[in-house]
């Protein structure tokens, strides 16, 4: 998967928006977050291989199933203390972290895999 340029230049602000993102979506029409860091066109392929093949260097290392990783997303948002995703020692708390972040729980074990799921091979 490349880098498509034609379809870059022919993103609108609208389908932004209906992407729900954080910088596009929290602030309302005529106005974004600047300050957020959202990626609005994907994984670069190269941050894309690089991940896959850190990983597959960690699956090849694990002794145990329980310990490979098989899909991973990157999110354009951090685990958030306030929303209760991150405990007072600095865990995540699973419960509110699939509350809130459900969606995307959901389309990691997807089938096909979606574009932006990074599939371990």
């Amino acid at each position: 998967m490349g880098f498509d340029a034609a379809a870059y230049d022919a993103l609108t602000v609208e389908e932004l928006r209906a992407r729900g993102g954080l910088k596009w979506s929290r602030f309302g029409p005529g106005s974004f977050g600047a300050f957020v860091a959202e990626m609005d066109t994907g994984t670069a392929p190269a941050v894309r291989a690089a991940l896959q093949d850190g990983l597959k260097r960690h699956n090849a290392a694990s002794q145990g199933s329980s310990m490979r990783i098989a899909r991973c997303m990157l999110l354009t948002e951090a685990p958030s203390i306030d929303a209760n995703e991150i405990t007072d020692k600095g865990y995540l708390n699973q419960r509110a972290v699939l509350l809130k972040r459900g969606a995307l729980v959901e389309r990691l074990h997807s089938r096909p895999t979606p574009e932006d799921v990074i599939e371990i091979v």
